[in-house]
């Protein structure tokens, strides 16, 4: 079986477990099942997309993924300050921080 074959069992289980568990109401799945399904997601859109045309712009280049994520983490950033002014959006059902 290749990587891409592993990577993508993988990826599709370990989606199916976070959501059976974020059902079930179990923390900390329930509460933060976004983040744990997006990091699901993307190996498992690599290896579908390594599968049908040779070639990932996430797996197999470890400092490439490693960049872009780095990339995407700070434009993400960006727009949750620029929220703080606009007041736009909101996340129901998270923990509230107070500190």
């Amino acid at each position: 079986m290749s990587w891409d074959r592993i990577i993508l069992s993988l990826g599709v289980a370990l989606h199916a477990i976070f959501f059976a568990l974020m059902l079930a109401g179990v923390e900390p799945f329930h509460t933060f099942f976004y983040l744990l399904s997006w990091w699901t997601f993307i190996p498992v859109i690599g290896a579908i997309n390594r599968l049908k045309t040779g070639d990932s712009l996430v797996l197999g280049d470890g400092p490439r993924f490693f960049w872009m994520a780095s990339c995407s983490v700070v434009v993400w950033l960006f727009f949750e300050s620029w929220n703080f002014h606009l007041q736009n959006w909101l996340y129901h059902g998270i923990v509230e921080i107070t500190w």
